[in-house]
């Protein structure tokens, strides 16, 4: 990744994700929490790449955010568009793991909290709109 700025590293992110999820397969679980068998595995597979990368800490968080985005919106339709999720959404679950779970007890590096801080730096915040 080249840009910090959320607009590209999200351009960059969805690229890597099937253009649309049919989510017929959705179960609901007796404490009513939905799995969505079609779209679990997307996030995990797509972030084993990046495994190591000097910008893991961004891209895990971003495409967790998006797979967030899609488990979300696939309660409510049998088939989700990643083009018609607001992106808005996405970079608020996004920016919500880089402020509240990323610790020193994760395992993440120090240039992981420069890169982080960088983001921060070049990028409104999502609750400012």
């Amino acid at each position: 990744m080249t840009s910090l700025k959320f607009e590209k590293l999200l351009s960059a992110a969805i690229r890597e994700w099937p253009s649309f999820f049919d989510v017929i397969d959705c179960q609901v679980d007796a404490d009513g929490r939905f799995h969505f068998p079609s779209i679990w595995p997307y996030p995990h597979n797509i972030v084993e790449a990046h495994l190591g990368a000097n910008d893991e800490v961004l891209v895990r968080h971003l495409h967790e955010a998006i797979g967030q985005a899609v488990r979300g919106a696939a309660k409510h339709v049998t088939c989700v568009r990643l083009s018609e999720l607001r992106p808005l959404t996405i970079q608020q679950y996004f920016e919500i793991a880089l402020r509240e779970r990323i610790t020193p007890e994760c395992g993440w590096e120090p240039r992981d909290f420069e890169l982080i801080n960088e983001y921060f730096s070049a990028n409104k915040p999502a609750e400012e709109g």
